[in-house]
């Protein structure tokens, strides 16, 4: 019986044991639960990638089937969504699933109101200056007066604050902005259109796409059919001005 209660003693842990135990265990979760959300959040912003990637090859086959002009119509103007008429057409998935970035937790996505986390640049819409015109059946820029296709941005991630699937870089812009009102152009739509582009408490630096969502960059569509992710300072200078733009990865007829 005794050598029994011996062996009892000898297979129990002490109480110093067992705080040192836990105190490993303390320490080996405060290491992998950062590098777990890191993982989650590289994984996250890999299914952007591919969404926005599904999105360019999509819009370039429908331009191929349209004699180079890109998409027919928009959101804008009371149109139909450009996402939607890639989706109706067969050139994307229509899973909506796809058309959500799994990091974009804007609240209209709740309300119903926010449908897409990737947004038609403006310049690309037929309806919309300077290379569309509205209600006038301009088809709008096509893919071969692109200049340099590798490097012109047709699709974004939209900022969260907005519900649409456009943004509108023509009135990004450090001063008045690159295409101010000439006559017959109503100046308050003007304004209220470049007040929703820019951040006027800061600098007027554009935010109608995301900035920073993925690794201090967001992803992009571009016209030649590929989707990358890049800083926003690649793709856009925040000092820009409309005398002289020294980076321009939105105008399609942009040349450095």
């Amino acid at each position: 019986m005794s050598r029994y209660f011996v062996r009892s003693q000898r297979l129990a842990f002490t109480l110093i044991e067992l705080l040192v135990v836990i105190s490993v265990i303390a320490i080996l979760v405060g290491i992998l639960l950062p590098a777990l959300a890191g993982a989650r959040r590289g994984a996250q912003a890999s299914q952007c990638l591919s969404n926005i990637r599904q999105v360019a090859h999509g819009m370039n086959v429908f331009a191929t089937d349209k004699k180079g002009y890109v998409f027919p119509t928009s959101q804008m103007y009371s149109g139909t969504a450009y996402w939607k008429v890639l989706s109706d057409g067969g050139y994307i998935e229509k899973n909506l699933s796809m058309h959500r970035c799994p990091n974009d937790q804007a609240a209209g996505w709740d309300a119903g109101t926010r449908t897409t986390s990737y947004a038609l640049n403006a310049y690309f819409a037929p309806n919309h200056d300077p290379y569309g015109q509205p209600g006038q059946g301009d088809r709008g820029i096509r893919m071969e007066d692109v200049i340099q296709p590798s490097k012109k941005i047709v699709v974004a991630e939209l900022g969260e604050y907005k519900n649409s699937d456009h943004f509108m870089p023509m009135y990004w812009g450090a001063d008045a902005g690159i295409h101010v009102p000439t006559s017959g152009s109503p100046v308050m739509m003007y304004s209220m259109a470049r007040n929703s582009e820019i951040d006027t408490a800061n600098g007027n630096i554009p935010r109608s796409v995301v900035r920073d969502r993925h690794a201090s960059g967001a992803n992009f569509a571009f016209a030649d059919g590929h989707g990358s992710h890049h800083r926003f300072a690649d793709t856009w200078d925040d000092a820009n001005t409309s005398v002289l733009r020294t980076l321009d990865y939105y105008d399609p007829k942009f040349r450095p």
